[in-house]
């Protein structure tokens, strides 16, 4: 994902990126830029903006409880520094969502977050992708996968078997494969 992302380079062969696509990278290891809750989502844009747009304020009361950031302690001037996974995950998930890329990349995205979380996440992504947009995601949730994909991937061996359909529909197609 780091190198579909432009973060790594590839061991071998090459990555072709169509001119003026964006990516956003929730990595397994959040590194997030900033040191407050504030800093990543909106940076130093006045609320009145970023509060005004429906879709913000969609995804901040999905993952954040509310524009005001209310899971957390001082709301979206809290600390980076301290929190748990969960509360990293969820600020890490926001901040890519809010980007609104071409390509959405999420690495184990359900890791830390309760149900609740996870049930938002998944109805989120599917109206998200519904778009001109893509969406590759890495992870052992089958539920998830079942909920927001329409085309499964297997690398096996160097080389990558697709199907179509969510997990269920891999599973059952792999097994009529063989």
């Amino acid at each position: 994902l780091r190198t579909l992302a432009g973060l790594a380079e590839p061991d071998s062969g090459r990555v072709t990126r169509t001119g003026g696509t964006t990516t956003a990278l929730v990595s397994q290891i959040a590194a997030l830029p900033g040191d407050t809750v504030r800093d990543v989502l909106v940076g130093d844009v006045p609320d009145h903006e970023w509060a005004s747009s429906s879709r913000i304020r969609d995804i901040m009361t999905g993952l954040l409880g509310d524009v005001n950031a209310s899971f957390y302690r001082q709301g979206m001037d809290t600390a980076l520094a301290g929190m748990s996974g969960g509360e990293l995950r969820r600020v890490a998930l926001a901040a890519a969502l809010i980007q609104q890329a071409d390509v959405l990349l999420l690495d184990e995205p359900t890791n830390h977050l309760d149900i609740e979380a996870v049930d938002w996440l998944a109805r989120h992504l599917r109206s998200w992708s519904a778009g001109r947009r893509a969406l590759v995601l890495v992870t052992h949730g089958r539920w998830l996968l079942d909920e927001v994909t329409d085309e499964t991937w297997e690398v096996v061996a160097g080389s990558v078997e697709a199907y179509d359909g969510g997990y269920a529909a891999y599973v059952l197609a792999k097994a009529e494969r063989d």
